[in-house]
């Protein structure tokens, strides 16, 4: 029985590493004050540690907006992740306390965007965030949308 709980957390590290690992800054990060934003590939694993935004379907002509609140009691680490199932390019904006944190990021048709923020400073990652994902043509919308914070 131990054994076998063992290599489940050896399986789980192993899985879990690649959220961990810091990506060349030139091209797929930035620095806002404290909180370094990362966009680690594709194939993410979202945490559910705290989950902000619980998996949400949304579909329609109508533009994606949430918001939540982080607390530092939550974790360093904060991911969004969404889906565009639809054949059309959406975008998506974050703000966070009422400033553009990410602006206008596109997502292909059939693709997803996973941003992943890290607080460098502070003990945790605080805030209140906004998110807003659109079609710029007026297409309809079929999104997944989730937000987690570990």
């Amino acid at each position: 029985m131990r054994k076998t709980k063992l290599l489940a957390w050896v399986v789980v590290v192993l899985i879990l590493s690649p959220i961990f690992a810091v990506l060349p800054a030139s091209e797929t990060s930035a620095t806002s004050n404290t909180v370094r934003m990362e966009v680690p590939s594709q194939q993410e694993i979202v945490p559910s540690d705290s989950q902000l935004i619980s998996p949400v379907l949304h579909s329609g002509r109508g533009a994606y907006q949430g918001s939540f609140t982080t607390t530092a009691q939550q974790g360093k680490n904060m991911i969004v992740k969404v889906q565009n199932k639809s054949k059309d390019t959406v975008y998506m904006t974050i703000k966070r306390n009422d400033s553009e944190f990410v602006s206008d990021i596109a997502i292909r048709g059939s693709s997803q965007r996973v941003q992943h923020f890290e607080e460098q400073v502070a003990i945790g990652i605080r805030g209140d965030w906004k998110i807003y994902v659109y079609s710029r043509i007026g297409a309809a919308l079929d999104l997944r949308i989730e937000a987690n914070q570990y």
